[in-house]
């Protein structure tokens, strides 16, 4: 028996909803790349109580881009996912 999951998100720009008028949410694919995009922009110690969960890509944004900068990115963002 196959059970599939569905991921949901509160919609970042809180929009309200049209007809609750609560926040509105995201559904599926959507609510998964926007929680991606959440953890990727994460800087060091900046999740409270989850000090290691971070991918410093901000401070690698104007690194010479060569194998060093590229394996040190790659590296980074296995270990945010």
């Amino acid at each position: 028996m196959a059970t599939s999951r569905i991921y949901k998100d509160i919609d970042l720009n809180f929009q309200a909803h049209p007809v609750t008028g609560d926040i509105a949410k995201k559904i599926g694919d959507s609510a998964v790349i926007q929680s991606m995009k959440n953890l990727l922009s994460f800087s060091k110690y900046e999740k409270l109580f989850q000090p290691r969960i971070f991918s410093n890509l901000r401070g690698q944004l104007f690194e010479p881009v060569d194998n060093i900068t590229s394996s040190a990115i790659s590296t980074s963002i296995r270990s945010v996912i």
